[in-house]
């Protein structure tokens, strides 16, 4: 991975800083089934399932009944379910941050199916929603939860700020507006919500506290006939906006500054427009991607097939038929260790862990460099282990964390434990069968609102074994729900209801459920110790380093707190931004 980037760095002629990287997350399982060009595709965020349905404005031949069939599968493309639609004409998909299928219809009506294609409840946009029918829709993540905002053939919006207690919001109208607008999106920010709103080259904001759109002023280039385009960043603190004349304009969510307006020199509307976390912005034409940081350098990526963008906040996913990719900046420890000529503590630590696994005696002298520094050599060996993908590569760090410890007598080895475990965490639910691609900053630990429990309604409630504590892993209850004497509901019990029946133990070892006594920690622990044993296994399984087995990995509780949330308030890392 560090090598392509390199590569790119090498072709553009720019500084690593200012290049994303980009990478390979998955070979998709749906190949032959899929084609992007005829359907309609929503995911949700955090590297939740796919939702994919036949696009209807395509003529396209089909083999099958004229009802639309919605697929979901997830971010590798295995099929979790499908729905026989019978409903009204879609005009819109997306997600809930619970993970709910939303889908909206021509009739104001929003039904909302659980991610196994149960259908759960629905709710209406209002009388005049249903009389007036809707043409275009769009959903975002607010304070509250997950909203909708809704746009009828009369040209007004309707805006309902949480699924959970739908209320219906009508919103300022813009006068005289008698034709669709040629571009609006939503700006939640701080349990307010507006729409921007472009009538040719004339922007407006509109809120339901007020009865009259609010005019912006923006200096554009001269001849600009109209915003054919908006994306606003996964923080709500940024814009751009994309005009007929091809220029990108980039600038604050308020639109009192500008960051820079860059000639894309192709006035044809882009199929997408989204944020790359809130570093950059990525347009898609046909076969193109074109990536322009807030300083206007831009750096472009070619596709053979069409190919969809996924925003995520901290970058963008690119799924294809074919493979299911990532693109983030470059995060600035990864720069420092390893780029050319690097003089950082870590890169030196690195090196020197390299040598001694060549048992040279060059080991020596690159920690002699750095001898007075091996606490920052440490730790940014540690950090950026947590933002690599390969296993490879986060086992080449984390050694050489370990290589630095012990020359420091006095160093907290917290940190250290804390990403081999997180590392263990997210290297599971990244597996191919799991499909779930989350990253070290979306896990971040502290978030108010905890994704394992999203993921748990995905019927996957594996546990990972290591060490001396169990590790709700990949789909528990904010990592708070134990399998202990006294609890109502044995996870175990759920286990065999669930439609994975297996454990896993140290990622190799399996153990079926059903066999695996219902009871204390040390009972399940030492089933699976028995049972990998009889397949001459190591229970303890593949660490993400050697000797990790030896540590102690505290109680169920401390490893909580490494997996209990990665959600919406991890956003507040970014509002500085």
């Amino acid at each position: 991975m560090v090598g392509c980037v390199a590569c790119e760095i090498a072709n553009s002629g720019r500084k690593q800083w200012n290049v994303p990287q980009k990478f390979e997350i998955y070979s998709m399982a749906w190949q032959n089934e899929i084609n992007l060009d005829n359907v309609v595709l929503a995911a949700a965020s955090y590297g939740g399932p796919i939702a994919v349905v036949r696009d209807r404005k395509r003529f396209i031949k089909v083999q099958t009944t004229g009802k639309p069939v919605i697929s979901i599968y997830t971010a590798s493309g295995r099929q979790m379910s499908s729905i026989v639609w019978t409903g009204g004409q879609i005009i819109h998909l997306g997600w809930s941050s619970t993970e709910d299928l939303l889908c909206v219809q021509n009739d104001g009506c929003v039904l909302v199916y659980d991610m196994f294609g149960t259908y759960l409840h629905t709710f209406s946009m209002g009388q005049e929603a249903k009389d007036t029918n809707i043409i275009e829709a769009k959903i975002f993540a607010s304070v509250n939860g997950t909203g909708v905002v809704v746009l009828t053939s009369s040209y007004r919006f309707f805006l309902v700020n949480n699924v959970k207690e739908p209320k219906v919001r009508q919103l300022a109208e813009v006068a005289g507006l008698t034709v669709p607008p040629s571009s609006w999106c939503v700006i939640s920010e701080d349990r307010h919500t507006r729409v921007l709103m472009a009538r040719g080259s004339d922007l407006y904001l509109l809120k339901h506290s007020e009865q009259h759109a609010f005019p912006v002023g923006l200096d554009l280039r001269e001849n600009t006939k109209s915003v054919v385009e908006m994306a606003v960043s996964h923080n709500n603190r940024h814009v751009a906006l994309f005009t007929d004349l091809g220029h990108l304009w980039i600038g604050s969510a308020d639109m009192r500054k500008k960051y820079c307006e860059f000639d894309t020199k192709c006035p044809s509307r882009p199929r997408q427009l989204v944020w790359c976390g809130t570093e950059a912005v990525v347009g898609h034409w046909d076969t193109v991607l074109l990536v322009v940081n807030r300083q206007g350098e831009f750096i472009n990526y070619s596709y053979d097939s069409p190919v969809h963008l996924l925003p995520e906040m901290d970058g963008v996913r690119v799924l294809s038929a074919f493979t299911h990719e990532m693109i983030q900046k470059v995060p600035l420890v990864v720069q420092q260790i390893f780029r050319i000529n690097s003089t950082e503590p870590g890169s030196y630590l690195l090196e020197a862990s390299k040598q001694f696994q060549k048992r040279s005696h060059r080991s020596d002298e690159y920690i002699r460099l750095v001898k007075d520094q091996l606490n920052v050599a440490v730790r940014q060996c540690i950090e950026a282990a947590g933002y690599e993908f390969d296993p490879s590569n986060q086992m080449m760090l984390i050694r050489a964390a370990q290589f630095g410890k012990s020359f420091v007598p006095d160093i907290d080895s917290e940190p250290y434990v804390k990403m081999c475990r997180t590392l263990r965490v997210l290297n599971a639910v990244r597996n191919l069968r799991i499909g779930v691609p989350l990253t070290i900053t979306q896990n971040s630990p502290g978030n108010t609102k905890s994704r394992w429990e999203v993921k748990e309604q995905s019927r996957q409630h594996e546990v990972v074994v290591g060490g001396k504590g169990t590790v709700p892993a990949t789909r528990s209850r904010g990592g708070r729900q134990r399998n202990c004497p006294g609890n109502t509901k044995s996870r175990w019990e759920v286990k065999e209801q669930s439609r994975q029946h297996e454990v896993a133990v140290g990622g190799e070892g399996t153990v079926p459920a059903t066999e695996i006594p219902i009871g204390s920690g040390k009972r399940v622990l030492l089933a699976a110790k028995q049972a990998n044993r009889k397949k001459e296994v190591d229970y303890r399984g593949k660490s993400v380093t050697d000797g990790l087995e030896n540590m102690d990995c505290g109680a169920v509780q401390a490893v909580g707190r490494v997996v209990g949330a990665a959600g919406a308030s991890a956003e507040e890392r970014y509002k500085a931004d």
